[in-house]
This record gives structure tokens, sequence and C-alpha cells, in this order.
């Protein structure tokens, strides 16, 4: 999303579903169901993204933010590297 949109989202006020689909993000990445929250770290470092959908068999299943990583990460004692994925998104809208 370019910073014109993000700029004109912003001093919109109430919004119309046309305004909407012209400036929402519709790429959304994703990572398989099983990959492990580490996984899922990197890649939205990596992306530069706050936001991750899962999928599982290529079918979108939930979506999972750095936030709920952090959050199930810091509440246990295991490793990110063996905490599932499938056990942190959000599958529930």
């Amino acid at each position: 999303m370019n910073l014109e949109k993000k700029t004109l989202f912003a001093q919109i006020a109430p919004i119309g579903m046309d305004q909407i689909r012209d400036i929402m993000e519709t790429s959304v990445k994703t990572m398989g169901y099983y990959k492990s929250a580490l996984d899922a770290a990197k890649m939205l470092t990596e992306k530069k993204d706050y936001l991750l959908g899962s999928s599982k068999k290529n079918k979108p299943v939930g979506i999972v933010t750095e936030r709920d990583i952090i959050q199930k990460i810091s509440s246990g004692d295991e490793k990110p590297s063996e905490f599932p994925l499938s056990d942190i998104i959000t599958t529930e809208f």
C-alpha cells in the first residue's frame, strides 16, 4: 500500500465499500499451517509485515500477527522453533 493511500485512509470519515476496496491490501503473505512460530516470525520480519495468513492444503485457515506469536511464546517454556503455528493462528473472525 503506498503512502498516498494510507494518508487518504486517515482522512476519510465514513468509508463506503468502494473506498475500502480501493485502499485495502489484497495480497496477504501465507505460510503452511504446520510450520513453526519461529518460521512465521522470520517471514514477518523479512517481509516487514505484521500479519500472516496460514494455509492447510492450499486453503486459508487463519491469520497470525506478530503480537500473537509474542504472547504465545512468552507464556510458555517451549522454544519458538518447536511451537507449531497451528497453536497460534486465529481461525474465527
